[in-house]
């Protein structure tokens, strides 16, 4: 990476380094570090696919109630 090491900057300003950061999501979504059968990479794949499922936008569907009522989004 050039020798640039990436910093994240958490919510009450302390830094923390790219690989804490990962280390701390796959805690968060008890994806294990290691596992005989992937390599840490697909660990980190699987993490970045399902923490972006979880934060992904999705129009919200309008209830029965609404729709009836003809309730604009």
């Amino acid at each position: 990476m050039r020798g640039i090491t990436a910093q994240h900057i958490l919510e009450d300003g302390r830094l923390e380094s790219h690989e804490d950061a990962v280390t701390r999501l796959l805690a968060e979504l008890d994806i294990p570090e290691l596992d005989l059968f992937r390599t840490r990479d697909d660990l980190i794949i699987e993490a970045y696919s399902r923490r972006g499922q979880q934060i992904a936008y999705s129009e919200k569907q309008p209830t029965g109630e609404e729709s009836a009522a003809g309730v604009q989004r």
